[in-house]
């Protein structure tokens, strides 16, 4: 899915338009796999870099695949087998750009929400930034108070690993998909433009969202007899309308 989100085209969670353009690469573009796609041109010059990009990003996330295989108790290859490379996906490559804010806003002696509140509707994201701005809400806190977001410093030479609600759904609330939000830069930094570097990965559109693990909760539970495809339109939709999915409980999140 390549794709350009302009600013203004989500909303925050107060309903005004947020403030984060990006350009998405797909995967499957990337690798060849389905028709091939246009790009721009400093895109398309990038390709060989991207391939590579593509391929040892995956490289990681079968690693962790493995391990969380594991830990919890499934047969080898259970996630591998749901992200199978030569099957369409949306995975992507995301260019994530937030320009720095007026200084009307700085002045309010807050940060400025850049990004709303939301969990990621893949399996994991990795995601690499220089600037700061990402914060996270500890569990069983409200979103709606400031006060309880964490920022997440950057460090040199590390990314920051996202577990995705689908993770959240396969493993019935075992393993919880960590609600995230992105504001401006505090201090000094908030002077500069904020671009951040995404490997987005999603399951094979087809791959079943039934559970792998875990127990049905309370009536948020649902056990889903749907492929990823199905699944995301729900969250996309709601999303868009700005009705962020604010809380996981039982591994389905709601609001």
């Amino acid at each position: 899915m390549n794709s350009w989100k302009s600013i203004g085209w989500a909303k925050l969670d107060n309903g005004s338009p947020d403030r984060y353009e990006f350009y998405n690469i797909s995967q499957d573009s990337i690798l060849g796999v389905g028709h091939p796609q246009d790009h721009p041109l400093a895109i398309h010059n990038s390709k060989d870099l991207l391939k590579s990009y593509a391929l040892h990003a995956r490289d990681i996330c079968m690693l962790i695949f493995s391990h969380l295989d594991s830990h919890l108790s499934l047969p080898s290859g259970t996630l591998a087998q749901l992200h199978n490379i030569n099957e369409p996906s949306k995975t992507t490559v995301r260019l994530l750009h937030a320009p720095q804010h007026p200084v009307c806003d700085r002045d309010r002696h807050m940060a400025a929400k850049l990004l709303p509140g939301h969990t990621d509707n893949g399996t994991i994201t990795i995601l690499f930034n220089v600037l700061g701005g990402l914060q996270i809400l500890p569990p069983n806190l409200s979103p709606t108070d400031d006060s309880n977001w964490r920022y997440i410093r950057p460090e040199p030479g590390c990314a920051v690993v996202n577990v995705g609600d689908a993770l959240c759904q396969w493993s019935g609330g075992v393993l919880r998909s960590g609600m995230h939000r992105v504001v401006s830069p505090p201090g000094e930094q908030v002077h500069n433009d904020r671009y951040s570097f995404a490997y987005v990965v999603k399951p094979s559109n087809e791959a079943s969202m039934r559970r792998l693990v875990g127990e049905v909760g309370d009536k948020g539970d649902r056990d889903e007899q749907c492929s990823y495809d199905e699944w995301l339109l729900v969250k996309s939709k709601a999303t868009l309308e700005g009705k962020n999915l604010v809380r996981i409980s039982s591994g389905v999140a709601s609001n």
